[in-house]
């Protein structure tokens, strides 16, 4: 697998004339090789040239690591006494018109101090050979997603169990972290945000010592990770019956997700996708308070291509897989976000997330 997905990237390189792509540690690198390795302020590099010969700029400490992998290469090693990206120069050849693809999360010392090596050289984002490569996901990659779908569905349901009149953002988040875990995830996402009353018309709103009151709206907005893949999923929750305009809100949202995801197929321009929603919200006279695009990739990383947004035509594939996340913020008062993750199927959609949609009133 991580050898044709290796082949595929030489492939690109070749139509856009890339003598070399260098990555650090990040989504990229684990997509290509399955390496999970921390990103520090240590240089780790993986090369991959044209050809396709790989090398690796590892320190000493992550060697065994690197070695014990099912990717071979070259392997240059230093220590801590070393200047690191020097081992470059035996690796890529500094001659005229070099271009080089460089990782996009890529810490920018290091990547300055690669541009100090080559001067001359022509440099572009790793995305413009990646994304191609990450976009159409196979059946193994749908299955993997699916499953920590599913397990994130679970949390949903066990944390909502779990809110109660007095309880903080911080702790709710806190025990999502462990609700995950104990059901099977490796890890989290990113971390998940519980944003109770007013707090919830800040979309990416980060848990506080605010508590939990009677009467008010409150949005789960969190995702697990699982053999490296990642969910992402939200939900808006009323603790006490909620106020007629709470209500009419999250009806108009739960209406402009559900036309959104019935509109998935091949052939569709993701713009298509986000004008659906754009138009449902709008023409209920809430168009100013949908502040985001509708959605957006999921795989190995939680925010990726395709991105569900106005202007962007790209066709819509089977395999390509995103959220459906329209939402509805009124500065000060209340917000209204729901979001599944949507698979590409050959004459539709698949929804990965299954958890209700309707208000849940505690």
């Amino acid at each position: 697998m991580f050898f044709d997905r290796i082949r595929r990237v030489n492939e690109i390189m070749v139509e856009n004339e890339i003598d070399y792509i260098i990555l650090s540690p990040s989504e990229n690198l684990l997509y290509l090789t399955g390496l999970d390795i921390l990103q520090d302020e240590r240089l780790h590099l993986m090369i991959v040239s044209q050809k396709g010969d790989i090398s690796f700029i590892i320190p000493e400490m992550t060697k065994e690591i690197v070695q014990k992998s099912s990717i071979s290469g070259k392997l240059l090693v230093w220590d801590d006494g070393t200047y690191p990206v020097e081992l470059l120069k035996q690796v890529i050849e500094n001659k005229k018109n070099l271009r080089i693809a460089i990782d996009d999360k890529m810490w920018s010392v290091n990547s300055i101090s690669i541009h100090g090596i080559y001067p001359k050289a022509g440099f572009i984002e790793a995305s413009k050979v990646m994304t191609d490569v990450r976009l159409v996901k196979h059946k193994e990659e749908i299955e993997k997603l699916a499953k920590i779908s599913d397990i994130t569905d679970q949390v949903m349901e066990k944390i909502i169990e779990e809110i109660e009149v007095g309880k903080t953002e911080r702790q709710l988040s806190n025990r999502i972290e462990i609700l995950f875990k104990e059901l099977g995830a490796d890890d989290i996402s990113f971390k998940p945000q519980v944003a109770v009353g007013a707090n919830a018309s800040i979309p990416h709103h980060l848990p506080s010592n605010k508590k939990v009151e009677k009467n008010e709206m409150i949005i789960l907005d969190f995702g697990g990770q699982l053999d490296g893949y990642r969910s992402d999923t939200a939900r808006t929750v009323s603790l006490g019956e909620p106020r007629d305009e709470m209500k009419k809100v999250y009806e108009i949202v739960k209406e402009a997700q559900e036309m959104a995801c019935q509109e998935v197929r091949p052939g569709k321009m993701c713009f298509e996708i986000d004008k659906i929603a754009r138009d449902i919200i709008k023409k209920k006279g809430y168009g100013e308070y949908f502040i985001h695009r509708t959605g957006h990739g999921i795989g190995v990383d939680f925010h990726e291509a395709p991105f569900i947004v106005e202007n962007n035509r790209r066709q819509l594939e089977p395999g390509m897989v995103f959220s459906i996340e329209p939402g509805i913020y009124l500065p000060g008062r209340l917000g209204v976000r729901i979001e599944d993750i949507v698979a590409v199927t050959e004459k539709g959609f698949r929804r990965l997330n299954n958890f209700t949609r309707e208000l849940i009133v505690k």
